[in-house]
Order: structure tokens, then C-alpha cells, then sequence
């Protein structure tokens, strides 16, 4: 017996949910790919001495993938009238509703105290490693390159951000190049001598000066100034209405796939379809 009606029309939406789940799955699935191989990720994890960003890699992956079999077993549950198919959907979205929630909790009230860890993982890994171990050094060189940033926090007044290299890093007491910061903290087409201060070219001015940077200095336009640990909070902070209006949708949408699995289900066991 097949359902008719109302309950076929449930049915259906149900199918075409799904379909349209199993399409966002497998797009959630290849950017949690490519952010898991790109380079920029692993800058990240190596910078602040922590897998955090890697392990959010794979919790995409881990996503992308759950999706594209939640989205099949809903569907085919739903066509077939399949209520075992339709069960195990059912438990399956029920167990990612609280893991979303409580995941959204968990990272909003750990927030401070996660950024605070990572500040400093982050300039201890700067301070003591750049220049003395090579992958520390190069994932320092992509950040600093992609982001446009320079050292860890702060803006051109601050000691922490390009300062940094020449008031407290082991990289600075030990080169002999005479630079004071290294080339991935200039921008790709400045003069690489004024911007790390090997060529003074002007009268006063960083890096060979400041912090702080008075008016009666050059500011040294092609020096990056602003920290990346600031630079990368600003975009995560930009894009929040945006991440944080993803995750409500995602749950609003999975709350209403458990109604229409749990009324699907009922009208195929009401009608007596043992499957």
C-alpha cells in the first residue's frame, strides 16, 4: 500500500529535501577537503602550536560526509516507505541537533579562553622557532603572505605585532642578513630593502624604528604592520552573522527533517507497509 494525499505529499517534499541535502553535502565535503590539504590551514595549526584548525577540517570532512548519507537514507526511506530507513534517519539527524547545539554552546562560552591560548601559542612558536625550525618558519611565511599580516597582535604601535621580530625573537639575534623583519611581512611589490630596513631610504621610520611610530616618521608603506592574530579574528569576527546564520538554518532545517521523518514514518506503519 502507498501513502495519498497529504502524507504522499510529505513524501515527496521529503525526497526533494533530501536530494537537495545530498547536493549541499557534497559541496560541504569538497571545501572540507580542500581546506584539510591546502597550505594555509596547516600554517595556521603549526603558527599557534595547536590542531584546532586541522581537527575543524575534519569535523567538515566528518559533516560533509554524514550529510550525503543522511540525505540518502532519508530518501530512500521516504520512496520506499522504508520505516527502518526512516528510523535510522531519524535517530541520525536527532544526534547531529545535539551535537550542533551543544558544540554552539560549548565554543561561545570557551571563546575568551580559546583565543587567549592561541595568542600565546602563537608568539611563543614566533619568538623561539622562526628561523630555527623550517616548518614553523615557512608556516609562518604563508600566514604572514596570504593574510598580509606581520608578527602576532596588535597594530603598528604594538611591540607584538612586526616589532616583534627585532625586540624579542631568537630569529633577529642570530641573522646576519640585517633585517629587521623578515620578506613575508613586506607586500609582494615593495622594495624588499626599505621594508625590512636593510636600505634605510628614509630619514626615520620602522622597521629600524618604533614602535610607537610618531609623525615625525616615515610610516614604511610597504611594511605589513597589523598582527596576524588580529587579522585573522577581524575576518572570523566579519564573516560571525554570517557563520552563526548558517548554523541556525542548519538546525531549523534538521528540526524540520525529524517532523516530517517522524510523519512519514507514522503514516507507514498507520497504513500497515511493513517493510
Amino acid at each position: 500500500m502507498t501513502m495519498e494525499g497529504c502524507p504522499k505529499c510529505m513524501k515527496i517534499t521529503l525526497v526533494i529535501f533530501n536530494v537537495l541535502v545530498l547536493l549541499v553535502g557534497g559541496v560541504v565535503l569538497g571545501l572540507g577537503i580542500y581546506a584539510h590539504v591546502t597550505d594555509f590551514i596547516t600554517g595556521l595549526s603549526a603558527v599557534v602550536g595547536s590542531d584546532l584548525f586541522r581537527a575543524g577540517s575534519i569535523l567538515i570532512i566528518v559533516a560533509g560526509a554524514l550529510m550525503v548519507v543522511i540525505s540518502f537514507l532519508g530518501c530512500c526511506g521516504a520512496w520506499q516507505e522504508n520505516r527502518i530507513m526512516l528510523g535510522m534517519y531519524f535517530a541520525t539527524i536527532l544526534i547531529l541537533v545535539v551535537f550542533f547545539i551543544a558544540a554552539s554552546i560549548s565554543g561561545f562560552v570557551f571563546r575568551d579562553k580559546m583565543r587567549g591560548y592561541l595568542e600565546q601559542e602563537a608568539e611563543k612558536s614566533l619568538i623561539k622557532d622562526y628561523g630555527f625550525n623550517t616548518q614553523v618558519t615557512n608556516d609562518w611565511d604563508v600566514i604572514q603572505t596570504k593574510l598580509e599580516c606581520c608578527g602576532v597582535k596588535g597594530d603598528q604601535n604594538s611591540e607584538t605585532s612586526w616589532a616583534i621580530y627585532k625586540i624579542k625573537t631568537e630569529w633577529f639575534k642570530n641573522n646576519s642578513t640585517g633585517q629587521y623583519v623578515p620578506n613575508s611581512c613586506c607586500s609582494p611589490t615593495s622594495n624588499k630593502g626599505r621594508c625590512t630596513g636593510v636600505v634605510l631610504g628614509m630619514t626615520l621610520g620602522p622597521p629600524r624604528d618604533g614602535p610607537p611610530i610618531t609623525a615625525f616618521m616615515d610610516e614604511n608603506d610597504d611594511l605589513y604592520k597589523t598582527g596576524c592574530y588580529d587579522k585573522f579574528w577581524n575576518f572570523i569576527e566579519t564573516h560571525a552573522l554570517i557563520v552563526g546564520g548558517v548554523a541556525i538554518a542548519a538546525i531549523i532545517v534538521m528540526v524540520i527533517a525529524l517532523i516530517f521523518s517522524i510523519c512519514v514514518c507514522r503514516e507507514v506503519v498507520k497504513q500497515g507497509t511493513i517493510v
